[in-house]
């Protein structure tokens, strides 16, 4: 099932509205777990924080239902995921690169400008060349992100 580009900063109602559209039945379960990636998925959560921070609501959600419904959500384009420190992460599904600090944990969005779009776009165009049509790449840069230095996302 394909699904439809979603902007960046789509609200619930939208998501309700794709998800709709694609035919899935709209459960509580489905509503509060889309909510609660919808607004954490800034800070790059993995499946495992967006599953506890679901059960507070859900007492009784199970790990499956939870990663049924991410799943979901990223078949219809909502979301995508990643993988970085042996965990699975979730992200907005636009083109961008992702800071993953190996030493502090942390994952953050490089912010968008020219020349990282510039890199984007070549990442694109050079997968393109090699037979692979990329849709919704999702970018990972890797490093350690302290010197003595206080890292800002």
């Amino acid at each position: 099932m394909e699904g439809k580009e979603v902007e960046r900063g789509t609200s619930i109602e939208k998501i309700v509205e794709i998800l709709e559209g694609l035919g899935h039945r709209l459960t509580p379960q489905r509503i509060i777990v889309a909510k609660i990636i919808m607004d954490n998925v800034k800070d790059h959560p993995s499946f495992k924080q967006i599953h506890q921070l679901a059960t507070k609501q859900l007492p009784r959600l199970g790990v499956s239902t939870t990663y049924m419904i991410m799943k979901m959500l990223e078949e219809a384009g909502v979301i995508t995921t990643f993988e970085a420190n042996g965990e699975t992460h979730i992200d907005s599904p636009h083109p961008h690169i992702n800071i993953v600090c190996q030493d502090t944990g942390m994952i953050f969005d490089l912010e968008p400008n020219e020349e990282s779009s510039e890199i984007v776009n070549a990442i694109i165009n050079a997968a393109r060349k090699q037979g692979v049509p990329l849709k919704k790449p999702v970018v990972v840069v890797k490093g350690f992100c302290t010197n003595g230095q206080k890292v800002k996302p």
